[in-house]
């Protein structure tokens, strides 16, 4: 078998022991806090049952062999999950650095710009008191020339009529060029003014680019160092999942002794029961050549197998199926193999009761089975029924002792190749193992 092949296999157990962890809850409404916690109670529910699924799987196998596997599926569950955030941490990394490089390129355009003006203002900046100045000037002058141009100031100062004409023309044509230097000059200090508007503004954008970048720089190293530790935290789960197929694959030479004890025990159990169902069967046919009449009227009134309350559960309460009855595939050779019984979520010490009255010809240990129970129920309704409780922690009957329904038989345990408590109920009709999940009342 290949390792790879062999991988393949465990993955359903993988998915099995996926285990979700119960989460702190926080400022939550008295409503909202009552209904997450509903929520996080089911899902601590579903991981215990996914896990006791997985456990469940490994029915039959040795304990160091089980313990291999669960070993490799939950190291392989931790190595996806590793390799997972590396991805992502790979992925935050690129975005990050691609906002640093769109950052840094913004920052670079506003820096050059506000160059270009601090040195044009810089160029400037000797000729703006002057400007002001010339401002000033202009506007003095102005006021001087207003008054001497008046046309009483004219004539008073004028002896002709050429001499008015002529002063008059010639401040026109003063007023004329001082009206467009203070025009020229007032644009230049408007542009002078905006242009510092424009330093101002991009003072505070470069400064709030470079708070951006830095931010950018900081976060790209922390996503840096996180993906430093999920690339150890990878190569370390890497080393361990190669370890345990290598243990898995030097532990797979002792399975075939577990599947042949199981085999065996099956092999023995059907020898063993056959001989029951035939006293079952001998039994009841000397009761129906002994009171015809009187077995025809108590097997009117018997319950019959496919029709109602013949059986009971094994334990009280829910049940909760953590591997059913019938074909599955093994979880390290992958062939099919049949589940004789059902496996049933019960923690240790619980009570197990007959499911049925009957009498009790088995207590004892039987190999991967642990401790085991077994009660024939007799021939009903032209069947012979038999049922079995494995795996139990403690006895409380004995065999040949005759119990009733409900009546308490052992408790749950964890003996035999098991990787964790729980109920295995098997029942036998005529000889045959059948789905106690398919009977009525389960």
């Amino acid at each position: 078998m290949q390792t790879r092949s062999l991988t393949k296999r465990l993955s359903i157990v993988g998915v099995m022991l996926a285990v979700v962890l119960a989460l702190t809850l926080t400022g939550h409404t008295a409503a909202s806090f009552g209904a997450d916690r509903d929520d996080q109670v089911h899902k601590r529910d579903q991981a215990r049952l996914e896990k006791e699924k997985a456990q469940s799987s490994l029915e039959g196998v040795n304990q160091e062999l089980a313990d291999t596997v669960l070993k490799l599926t939950q190291v392989k569950d931790d190595l996806d999950r590793a390799k997972t955030e590396l991805a992502s941490a790979e992925e935050d990394l690129q975005a990050h650095e691609r906002k640093h490089d769109q950052l840094k390129n913004e920052l670079e355009a506003a820096q050059r710009e506000l160059k270009e003006i601090s040195d044009s203002l810089a160029k400037k900046a000797s000729d703006r008191q002057e400007t002001e100045r010339r401002i000033g000037t202009i506007v003095r002058k102005r006021y001087r020339d207003s008054t001497l141009s008046s046309p009483l100031a004219l004539m008073i100062s004028s002896t002709t009529t050429t001499d008015i004409t002529t002063a008059a023309h010639s401040a026109s044509t003063a007023a004329r060029l001082q009206n467009n230097d203070l025009e020229r000059l007032e644009i230049e200090l408007a542009d002078k003014r905006n242009q510092e508007d424009r330093q101002t503004a991009l003072r505070d954008r470069v400064a709030d680019l470079e708070a951006q970048e830095a931010a950018e720089v900081d976060a790209a190293q922390k996503i840096r160092q996180q993906k430093e530790s999920a690339v150890h935290t990878y190569n370390d789960l890497k080393a361990q999942h190669e370890q345990a197929e290598a243990n898995l694959e030097n532990q797979k030479s002792s399975l075939q002794d577990d599947i042949a004890e199981q085999e065996k025990l099956q092999r023995d159990a059907e020898a063993e029961i056959a001989k029951i169902d035939e006293q079952n069967r001998r039994k009841a046919e000397e009761e129906r050549k002994k009171q015809q009449a009187l077995q025809a009227k108590n097997a009117a009134a018997a319950p019959s197998a496919g029709s109602g309350g013949m059986f009971i559960h094994p334990i009280a309460g829910p049940l909760w199926v953590t591997s059913p009855y019938g074909y599955r595939i093994h979880p390290v050779i992958g062939g099919r193999i049949l589940h004789a019984g059902v496996d049933i979520s019960s923690p240790t010490g619980q009570q197990q009761f007959a499911t049925a009255s009957g009498t009790v010809f088995f207590v004892g240990y039987e190999g991967t089975g642990g401790n085991t129970v077994k009660i024939n129920h007799g021939y009903v309704n032209g069947h012979s029924w038999v049922t079995v409780h494995r795996h139990l922690s403690h006895f409380s009957v004995r065999s040949g002792q005759r119990v009733s329904q409900g009546q308490t038989i052992g408790l749950t345990g964890a003996t035999g190749r098991v990787t964790g408590p729980h109920v295995h109920y098997e029942v036998w009709r005529d000889g045959t193992t059948i789905n106690p999940m398919g009977l009525p009342g389960f």
